[in-house]
């Protein structure tokens, strides 16, 4: 297609498009000046139109099997069409736009099989005022990390339907992975949402969004933004993000619901007389509900005041209402203890039933140990494994209610422990995982580890291998945080490298093929075959990696 041109399907008559590709043989669409077809050229970015669905009743689709779209303004632009298209393996590479789907009515087409690459402004944007009815289904990736052109969104949801769903996308990168920016109540569920340039999910609307069972990592500002609105944020796990305030989640003027959600490991930069809040900040006019979560190990570096390395509190008006959490383990710069939470004074704080390790020693902290019924300060979790809890712990029974009549969600199919038996009757304290998360079958059955075997030929002596070991609970979704160890059944220690936590539910480690042509072949101590073994949260995989070597 040269440029300004494009592929137009049902403008003005009844059209349909028909692409025959095969796994073997994809059809392509892409620039005239596109001379090296497959070989990523950034700068051929926008360079023709798209392929446009245009009229809600005339633009069809026979059949669309794997087509590739290189370098359109708009990959496809479907707007205004409830015929029932169907993509099978679509892929979009370097557009400006990936997906552009506009409801002005309804629309309703069906992916199955996407993946989008590096567009420059919105890899996936739903507008409109219509029906919203996309399906995507099967493997969905979303990949921007292209510093010289990150797209400003990952999939940007601006349409006011409130029916709309997107689950099981694996988003890498962006400025925002996913952004909630209309009045929507779209459920966003099962996503991997990771390298992030800014906040992982934001929200700024008036609607009610769900957000739940996500896994989001590595984000380079909040893990989860909420301003406006109310909504759920159900049973994420948000790890590893850094910015001043509210790493984990930061709540402006606005009163969701967070319940059974595990926030660790993320990182505030503040240093002033504000802020904090490594985990949760919340601040503005806002009266959140914040139920049953596991704020932990989360840090600060406040070095002025105790402004609550796990919770901070700075709100102008509402009741924050603190129920069933487990705030443990946050620390803070300065020279006084650690501090889990630190609430503003004028700010108002409704607390019962939570376990909290250390409360902020400043003399103006308007939060008062004990109130209501909350399990007594330097009482301990009993973490297993990681955020597991085992059978001596102070959380085990100490709710406020019984765990299956939890309101939104009920919790008595899941569990806090590291033996995985689901909670049952006074709910447990802090986040619930899938029942069978931490079992020696799920683990063996489900985690996968890559590769299993590897056999090299080299007379080089650094020959560098990398295992790959990504742990899944029983419905196949990332567990995302755990311990995981390593072992060399020849005890070549020096050769196998300590595991690297990805922070996305990967764990990588390395093992360096130990050969020395030393005039009689392998080096004293490395011995081949190798077998390493896995241990996952206390639980030795069935997997194992053999790795043979020898010299040429």
């Amino acid at each position: 297609f040269n440029n300004g041109m494009y592929l137009d399907i049902g403008q003005s008559t009844s059209g349909t498009l028909d692409v025959n590709g095969t796994s073997g043989q994809h059809v392509v669409f892409t620039s005239f000046t596109d001379n090296n077809v497959g070989i990523a050229n950034p700068a051929l970015n926008d360079d023709w139109i798209g392929v446009y669905f245009r009229n809600q009743t005339q633009a069809n689709a026979e059949s669309i099997d794997y087509l590739d779209i290189w370098y359109g303004r708009d990959g496809v632009n479907i707007d205004d069409v409830n015929t029932g298209l169907v993509f099978n393996n679509l892929t979009i590479n370097y557009a400006g736009d990936g997906l552009v789907i506009d409801a002005g009515v309804a629309s309703n087409p069906t992916f199955n099989n996407l993946i989008i690459n590096e567009s420059t402004s919105n890899q996936i944007r739903l507008t409109g005022i219509g029906d919203m009815n996309v399906a995507f289904n099967g493997v969905q990736e979303l990949t921007d990390i292209e510093p010289t052109a990150l797209a400003t969104n990952g999939i940007n949801i601006q349409s006011s339907d409130t029916g709309q769903q997107v689950s099981n996308f694996t988003i890498t990168g962006s400025t925002y992975p996913i952004r909630l920016s209309s009045s929507a109540g779209a459920t966003v569920d099962n996503n991997i949402v990771r390298n992030g340039n800014s906040f992982g999910i934001y929200h700024s609307a008036s609607g009610n969004p769900v957000i739940s069972n996500n896994t989001i990592v590595n984000n380079n500002d909040s893990g989860i933004y909420v301003s406006g609105g109310n909504g759920t944020i159900f049973g994420n796990l948000i790890r590893n993000h850094t910015t001043t305030s509210g790493s984990g989640i930061y709540i402006f003027t606005a009163s969701p619901t967070l319940e059974n959600n595990l926030i660790v490991n993320n990182h505030s930069t503040r240093n002033s007389s504000n802020g904090g809040g490594a985990g949760i900040y919340v601040s503005g006019v806002s009266s959140p509900t914040i139920i049953n979560n596991t704020i932990a190990n989360n840090t600060s570096d406040d070095g002025n005041s105790d402004l609550g390395a796990g919770i901070s509190i700075e709100t102008s008006g509402g009741t924050v209402t603190l129920r069933d959490n487990i705030i443990f383990g946050n620390t803070d710069a300065s020279a006084s203890p650690a501090n889990d939470i630190w609430v503003e004074p004028g700010s108002t704080v409704d607390s019962s039933y939570n376990l909290i390790g250390a409360l902020a020693t400043d003399a103006n902290n308007a939060f008062i140990a004990g109130t209501g019924d909350d399990v007594a300060t330097g009482a301990d979790p009993g973490f297993t494994n990681g955020w597991y809890t085992n059978d001596d712990s102070d959380v085990l029974d100490q709710g406020s209610t019984d765990a299956s009549s939890i309101i939104p969600f009920a919790l008595d199919a899941l569990t806090t422990r590291v033996d995985g038996v689901p909670d049952a009757g006074i709910v447990d304290l802090g986040f619930h995982y899938d029942s069978g998360a931490a079992t020696v079958s799920s683990l063996a059955i489900d985690s996968l580890v890559s590769p299993t075997s590897a056999t090299v030929t080299t007379s080089a002596t650094q020959q560098v291998i990398t295992i790959t070991v990504t742990p899944r609970d029983l419905s196949q979704n990332p567990l995302g945080a755990g311990q995981v160890v390593t072992a060399s059944a020849a005890e070549n220690p020096l050769y196998l490298s300590e595991v690297i936590d990805l922070g996305d539910g990967d764990y990588d480690m390395t093992f360096t093929i130990p050969l020395s042509d030393n005039g009689s072949g392998l080096s004293g101590n490395g011995t081949s075959p190798d077998t390493i073994t896995i241990t996952v949260n206390g639980v030795q995989l069935d997997q194992t990696v053999t790795v043979t070597w020898s010299l040429i």
